[in-house]
């Protein structure tokens, strides 16, 4: 009896921990701003930055989708902090997956 007592134990355990690591640090955020392609950085990762109305670095950006085509547009991008960042002085990286314009066209 104890013996399954500890076998379930450490199963229940093992499950509980396994949700937590699947879950991890990161995860979904949401944000708003201005996307405009990054050229050379000192913290050198992302394709794009999102920036805001005081052209400030909020975001370092990758996505499957085209992000070339809202380019100095005003968005909502929602998307998975990536771990490990920041780095080298930069911002938070997102890989992005929905972006969503706000009909806002902000030249840099």
């Amino acid at each position: 009896m104890s013996f399954k007592l500890l076998i379930r134990s450490l199963f229940l355990s093992l499950l509980i921990l396994i949700l937590l690591v699947s879950c991890g640090s990161s995860g979904n955020t949401t944000a708003e701003g201005r996307i405009e392609i990054l050229g050379v950085t000192t913290f050198n990762y992302g394709t794009h930055g999102l920036y805001d109305n005081l052209d400030v670095l909020l975001y370092a950006l990758k996505s499957d989708l085209n992000l070339d085509d809202y380019a100095g547009l005003w968005v909502t991008v929602k998307g998975d902090l990536i771990d490990g960042y920041p780095r080298n002085g930069g911002p938070e990286y997102i890989n992005v997956y929905s972006v969503e314009y706000q009909g806002i066209i902000i030249s840099p």
